[in-house]
């Protein structure tokens, strides 16, 4: 184990990185809820949507088919976001864009949900058609169906901070109850980290061993280098292994222990 690393800090291509990740095994990941608080959840706007259609009315059919189609976004932006897709969903801006995007990677989003939900939400909003209530109605089901069939994705795979953990912490009850972080030094392997905690984000590859980190911005990877580290990403839920374990931490601890290891 080494305790006292200092490491010397340099800029990498992001085929560097990539190259670099290729070495580094799926089967053990960290990762974090990034959107816990931040966003509204698809299943609050369900929710607000079922509550529309109770009114029985066009202001309450086309408010159910609003909170319908924010339910569906959410999700597909949710994905994107949460695979690390953001720099690319800067410049694709079309929700059929953006679900091959998802296709692209492994997530399948059925056509029928552009062409049920949102496509009709653009229609009342740029055409200014009042929908039934058949069609409101129909709208808030297939949305519900489509959180029921994304509940995998959104619940059990979490987006992935870092692939090879290389670093020994514990943890430390305090007096007024909060938890400390205690870092008790690296291993020697490699760790790619994923640094979504500070401004730019940026993807490092953390080498205790000769005590460097190589890093690229987030925004600097093109559009096939940016779906080549998701899809890297994803392959932790996607390969299985004997020993594939998955460690689930907060925003909180992640700002921490980056502090006291350094990097």
């Amino acid at each position: 184990m080494r305790n006292n690393v200092t490491f010397s800090l340099k800029t990498a291509d992001p085929e560097d990185i990539l190259t670099a990740m290729k070495t580094i095994p799926v089967n053990e990941a960290h990762t974090c809820d990034l959107l816990k608080g931040t966003w509204i959840s698809p299943s609050t706007y369900i929710e607000w949507a079922q509550k529309n259609l109770e009114s029985n009315d066009d202001c309450g059919f086309s408010s159910a088919l609003c909170h319908s189609k924010r339910a569906v976004c959410r999700i597909i932006d949710g994905l994107l976001f949460g695979n690390h897709l953001r720099y690319v969903q800067e410049y694709v801006r079309t929700y059929p864009e953006k679900i091959q995007l998802l296709n692209d990677i492994g997530i399948k989003i059925p056509d029928i949900v552009y062409d049920l939900i949102i496509d009709p939400r653009n229609k009342l909003e740029h055409d200014y058609i009042t929908p039934n209530h058949q069609k409101a109605e129909h709208s808030v089901e297939l949305a519900q169906i489509f959180l029921n069939a994304m509940r995998t994705e959104l619940q059990n795979r979490r987006p992935v901070i870092a692939l090879g953990w290389n670093i020994q912490f514990s943890h430390q009850a305090s007096q007024n109850q909060e938890t400390k972080i205690i870092f008790n030094g690296f291993t020697d392997q490699l760790m790619l980290f994923v640094d979504v905690f500070e401004k730019p984000e940026q993807i490092k590859i953390v080498d205790p061993k000769d005590e460097e980190i190589r890093c690229a911005k987030l925004g600097s990877f093109d559009k096939s280098q940016t779906l080549r580290l998701a899809k890297r990403l994803r392959s932790h839920y996607t390969e299985r292994h004997k020993s594939q374990s998955t460690h689930f931490s907060g925003r909180d601890f992640y700002q921490q222990i980056k502090k006291k290891a350094g990097f």
